[in-house]
């Protein structure tokens, strides 16, 4: 089992399933200490430019693993990208407050839920996972700097 896939699966046997007799489970599996580090970066445009990986350079380094899943807005952000990560990253919601659809103080509020609810989901898949919201950057419009 992966340490994805134990988001998912559960690895028993149940009452009855055995007959007389000993049943022996050994599962051998290898968890580097790197792996409390282990970090998804779900973000927009503005994510792309972060890489992990080894170099010391170009990317976090070896000492921060993970991955980076793109999603331009709050409702494109699949929560079982999460599972097997001990932190998670999100860093969206520009797209959404340009939308023309944005008018009001209300309309954010509705983003805002929505944004509420993709945390809640990711918690559900991933009971382990410490989640990061990072706030929305300021944009080239003006108008939207100031809500």
């Amino acid at each position: 089992m992966t340490r994805k896939s134990q988001d998912f699966y559960k690895h028993c046997i149940m009452p009855g399933d055995m007959g007389s007799g000993k049943r022996y489970s050994i599962t051998f599996r290898s968890v580097s200490s790197l792996n409390r580090n282990s970090t998804c970066i779900i973000g927009d445009s503005n994510t792309g430019g972060l890489r992990f990986g080894t170099d010391r350079i170009e990317s976090f380094g070896k000492w921060l693993p993970g991955a980076r899943f793109y999603a331009p807005v709050i409702d494109n952000i699949d929560p079982y990208e999460a599972s097997g990560y001990k932190n998670c990253v999100i860093h969206c919601g520009v797209n959404d407050l340009k939308s023309a659809e944005v008018k009001t103080a209300a309309d954010i509020d509705r983003i805002f839920d929505r944004y509420v609810s993709k945390v809640q989901q990711i918690q559900a898949v991933n009971r382990h996972v410490h989640v990061f919201v990072c706030p929305v950057l300021p944009t080239k419009l003006a108008e939207l700097n100031r809500t």
